[in-house]
């Protein structure tokens, strides 16, 4: 079975924040608290605010992804069933079946 890993806040020095927070952060500032106190608040940077309020930096970070998430989940639930039946798969048969998905 996929184990679906979810990032602890606190665990990294960066983007320490869960998106509630920031949604919850840019609120209060459009309601009229300053962006230091919102910081301060929240826990979060106020470049981060600012930012954010400016709409910048909010496309995805990375490479884009080829298959979609339902692509994946589809693909990889596929996988499991085959190997419930006993005929686990190698790193090469998991590629080339992949391949020629998006060959089609």
């Amino acid at each position: 079975m996929v184990r679906n890993y979810e990032r602890v806040p606190g665990s990294r020095t960066y983007r320490d924040f869960t998106e509630e927070n920031l949604e919850d952060a840019l609120e209060a500032v459009r309601a009229g608290m300053s962006k230091k106190m919102a910081a301060q608040t929240y826990g979060i940077s106020r470049a981060t605010i600012a930012r954010k309020l400016l709409g910048r930096n909010m496309q995805q970070v990375g490479h884009p992804k080829v298959l979609s998430s339902q692509e994946e989940a589809s693909i990889a639930e596929t996988l499991g069933v085959v190997a419930n039946w006993g005929f686990p798969l190698t790193r090469l048969d998991v590629r080339t079946v992949i391949a020629k998905y998006l060959e089609k």
